[in-house]
């Protein structure tokens, strides 16, 4: 019963993604702000709709098998949240916010670390290497995107929460930054401060020194205050990654960067280099030919200091 309703919520979810993607494409026509351009919104459109078939499939396999591991050692067993919602059973408010908060907060080290790994960078980069900013983009997604989503919720299956509920709060935080992907809503002030909002997503996508690696999170930013990966959105936005591929060919975008990362590990002398150049930050070298974020942005605001 619950997964029919998942599903429907599913369907619900993409036809108004297109609903407002349309609206959207007349907004920037009327406006001539050139947002849209022609081979990017398809290639975002196609890869969005692969999509919901083998990246679905494998992070709900993953999850599952997870989930049936971990969910025997829970400490808890949590009463029913969206489940119970559909069934019509008895609901406790106080279950359905430690489910909305886990969950984004499993999010956030998830997307973290997203782009923390380089082997998961090199899944997660294709998202973020349009140039372009629009809702087409947040459909835009590597063939296996998301897939090791299950591996980060593993404090959900120790809490005790049902297997449905887990899924259903994941497909509401995947819907609900589909908004965040515009250019045509400012800030919206004190709920800046609580939740995340296109202001501060615009910041995440940003190739902007000063914006690297910035507001991970899902549907709160306050995991990004508390942990100190927020930054405001002030300067204007160029959006893409430092290393653009400069290509639209959907099998270069996708393995391009792994050929990379594999050409780096065979050329690195020793496993523990090797190893490094799977598992640690983008942009590490063992030669120090190639820099970080974070050493970027240290050379970038002492640069600033040294002109003031």
């Amino acid at each position: 019963m619950v997964e029919k309703y998942l599903n429907a919520f599913s369907i619900c979810s993409y036809v108004i993604f297109f609903l407002a993607i349309f609206i959207e494409y007349l907004i920037s026509n009327k406006k001539n702000s050139n947002d849209y351009e022609k081979n990017d919104s398809l290639f975002n459109i196609g890869t969005g709709l692969f999509y919901t078939i083998f990246p679905v499939i494998l992070v709900t396999s993953l999850t599952i098998f997870l989930y049936d591991i971990f969910s025997r050692f829970s400490f808890f067993e949590m009463p029913g949240v969206w489940s119970a919602l559909i069934k019509g059973e008895k609901l406790y408010w106080w279950a359905f916010i430690i489910l909305i908060f886990t969950d984004d907060f499993c999010y956030y080290w998830f997307h973290r670390i997203s782009h923390m790994s380089r082997f998961l960078w090199c899944i997660h980069e294709v998202h973020h290497s349009s140039k372009q900013y629009n809702f087409t983009v947040f459909l835009r997604a590597s063939f296996i995107d998301y897939a090791p989503q299950g591996l980060f919720y593993i404090p959900l299956y120790l809490l005790g929460f049902k297997l449905e509920d887990i899924f259903f709060q994941m497909a509401i935080n995947f819907t609900y930054q589909f908004w965040l992907h515009t250019k045509y809503t400012g800030r919206i002030y004190l709920l800046d401060s609580i939740f995340n909002t296109a202001s501060h997503h615009r910041v995440h996508h940003a190739k902007n020194i000063q914006y690297l690696d910035k507001n991970y999170g899902g549907i709160f930013i306050i995991w990004d205050i508390l942990f100190k990966t927020f930054e405001r959105e002030k300067e204007k936005v160029e959006y893409g990654v430092l290393h653009d591929l400069k290509t639209d060919n959907i099998f270069k975008l996708n393995f391009e960067t792994f050929k990379i990362m594999f050409h780096d590990m065979a050329m690195a002398k020793g496993i523990k280099n090797k190893l490094l150049y799977f598992f640690y930050i983008p942009g590490w070298s063992h030669d120090g030919r190639t820099k970080t974020s974070k050493q970027l942005q240290d050379e970038y605001y002492n640069q600033k200091s040294y002109n003031r």
